[in-house]
């Protein structure tokens, strides 16, 4: 007589088995479906359950250990205990499957194994307490093993929770007496996608012989192959959860349909999800054209970290065959409202086309605007390992202020317009900068604006720029200027990045009575800096002025003083140096009294100073 057997699982609405693979559950968690399964479980009341041999690996977690000398051991059946209150049972053919302890969530382990399993493991099962069935016949008969489960340990009721081929093969053999399937409401779009790809591939045709069009085509006849009648040619989804492109949307309603135009398959959806919501319409590439996907959004909203670890785990992977087709098509997309991890970025307009070959985008068109800003720009996405995004762009500032609290940086900056321009890369996702990689070289122009007092590192790329610290370092009249932030006139310079670390030698600033000039680096992904700052005090008229126009990264810091210096005597005494070092949110700041630099201007600006006190000195002797 053998166990009445239950067969219980989880699948999501398109047969995925297992919820780690496809969807995460309504509230967010993947690990509720598991308690979902697990009171399930409970309920059912079974006194044994069965599972397949990488399901209990997954669960044993332990590795081979065959006694030294290896005793006589029991065929068929060994019995460790008869008497447990529940059993966990692996259907385990080869017997690979170790264990560590006798139970498994306190229930007795027993080992359904194949004729073939050598001596070795048996004396391995037995020294560990488990219990086995070795199969008497090449095949594994289950009837004949759930009949053995049954008078050797009084199993009644056995939970079948296996996988698809241990849970087939008992559905096959005709011994699963009732069924429980738990649904998710999730949709793997990309899988369906793919196999989408493979129906509608051209199908091949004898040499000299015109293909046959793709399936799907309303051109195609149905007789073209035998799964030409696979392609649907309507498609209405409704899930909680869609798997598509390697995201996931929620609570999403699509409507989906094949239309024919100008003699061309065209798919033209509505969609509907808590992320985005609008009309996308996708052509399929022909013999002389690519790929494209045509999108008009109200709304778009996405994740970049969930963009960046999907693109960590792709960055260093090897390319797909040179056959294989393009997985992205070209293209053109409209959003009115953007939203990037969490954060409403304005309208987005995109263009974009794959290079021959299929796997790089070259991003003809980008715009992205606010009320404050206007991104424009162009660039590239090598799709290749090491993947990589680079990007020409132009950022013109309304209110540079309000766009960095748009951003995130919150409110560092008051006003201040003015551009933003150059050129970055970096790896991995357009979505998600990578500072070990980044570089670029960066050009800012900036008026009228005003640094306000904020935590040095809460500015993020602005805590170079901050000047509280500085402020209590001073020991002329003009603290005031730096004490409760810093209105400028004009902000300018030049930066480069070499993977992640900013550096300048021109960073200048101009305020009320003084000018600010700054170089050095900072690290943007550490968070720190090693900078030098000089401020330049309006003793007379025209000296800071002169500091934020005159300086350039070719003649240096210290040749500029030294011309200063000749030309402003005062202001050699008024000039304070300072070097900022440590954390954006800790700064360490020291004044140096006697640096390199200043030493050397101002020993510059002296020789100069005599030789032309000299040479009127001789002047006035003739």
């Amino acid at each position: 007589m053998k166990p009445e057997v239950i067969m219980l699982m989880t699948s999501s609405l398109d047969g995925k088995l297992h919820p780690s693979r496809w969807t995460l559950t309504p509230d967010g968690e993947r690990k509720d479906w598991g308690a979902m399964f697990e009171s399930v479980h409970d309920t059912l009341a079974g006194d044994a359950w069965i599972v397949g041999r990488v399901t209990m690996q997954e669960m044993s977690k332990a590795s081979a250990h065959p006694p030294a000398q290896v005793p006589a051991v029991e065929r068929p059946l060994h019995v460790a205990t008869r008497d447990a209150k529940s059993f966990g049972i692996v259907l385990d053919p080869s017997g690979r499957t170790h264990f560590s302890a006798s139970t498994i969530g306190g229930d007795h382990v027993i080992a359904l194994l194949g004729r073939n399993v050598g001596d070795a493991h048996l004396a391995e099962l037995a020294a560990d307490g488990i219990s086995y069935v070795v199969a008497k016949g090449a095949e594994i008969d289950l009837a004949a093993m759930l009949e053995t489960l049954n008078h050797a340990f009084g199993i009644k009721r056995l939970l079948l929770e296996g996988g698809g081929s241990v849970n087939g093969s008992f559905l096959a053999a005709g011994l699963v007496d009732e069924v429980h399937v738990l649904v998710g409401p999730a949709f793997d779009g990309d899988a369906w996608l793919a196999l989408w790809r493979q129906l509608s591939t051209p199908l091949p045709s004898p040499e000299g012989a015109t293909p046959l069009p793709p399936l799907g085509a309303a051109s195609a006849s149905a007789e073209a192959s035998p799964a030409a009648g696979y392609v649907p040619h309507a498609v209405s989804l409704r899930t909680a959860d869609l798997r598509i492109g390697g995201r996931h949307l929620a609570n999403v309603d699509a409507q989906l349909a094949q239309v024919l135009e100008d003699g061309e398959p065209v798919w033209r959806a509505d969609v509907a999800s808590d992320q985005t919501k609008g009309q996308v319409e996708y052509r399929p590439g022909t013999p002389t054209r690519g790929a494209l996907l045509f999108a008009r959004l109200d709304r778009l909203a996405l994740d970049g970290r969930e963009d960046a670890a999907s693109s960590a785990a792709r960055v260093s992977a090897p390319p797909p065959p040179a056959t294989q087709p393009a997985s992205l098509p070209a293209l053109d997309v409209v959003v009115d409202e953007f939203e990037l991890d969490g954060r409403k970025l304005g309208k987005l307009e995109a263009a974009a086309t794959l290079q021959p070959g299929g796997r790089d985008w070259r991003l003809t068109r980008l715009s992205l605007a606010t009320p404050e800003a206007r991104l424009s720009g162009s660039g590239r996405w090598s799709d290749s390992p090491p993947r990589r995004v680079s990007l020409d762009f132009r950022l013109d500032l309304a209110d540079a202020g309000a766009y960095l609290d748009r951003l995130g940086i919150g409110r560092a900056l008051k006003g201040g317009k003015g551009e933003l321009s150059g050129t970055i890369a970096w790896n991995g996702s357009p979505l998600s900068l990578d500072y070990p990689s980044l570089q670029g070289r960066l050009r800012l122009s900036l008026a009228s604006g005003e640094f306000l007092k904020v935590d040095a590192g809460a500015g993020r790329l602005l805590g170079m720029l901050s000047l509280q610290s500085i402020a209590r370092r001073l020991t002329l009249d003009f603290r005031d200027l730096f004490d409760e932030g810093f209105a400028f006139d004009d902000v300018a310079g030049d930066v480069t990045i070499e993977h992640g670390v900013a550096s300048t030698r021109d960073l200048r600033m101009r305020g009320l009575n003084v000018a600010v000039l700054t170089s050095g680096r900072a690290d943007l992904h550490a968070e720190t800096q090693d900078l030098d700052v000089i401020v330049v005090p309006e003793v007379n008229a025209g000296a800071a002025s002169l500091a934020y126009t005159a300086i350039n990264p070719v003649i240096g810091i210290s040749t500029f003083l030294a011309q200063l210096f000749l030309r402003s005597p005062l202001t050699e005494a008024g000039t304070r140096e300072f070097h900022v070092s440590g954390t954006w949110s800790a700064p360490k700041v020291e004044q140096l009294e006697h640096r390199a630099a200043v030493a050397a201007a101002e020993a510059a600006a002296s020789q100069a100073r005599a030789a032309r006190e000299a040479a009127q000195a001789a002047s006035g002797a003739h």
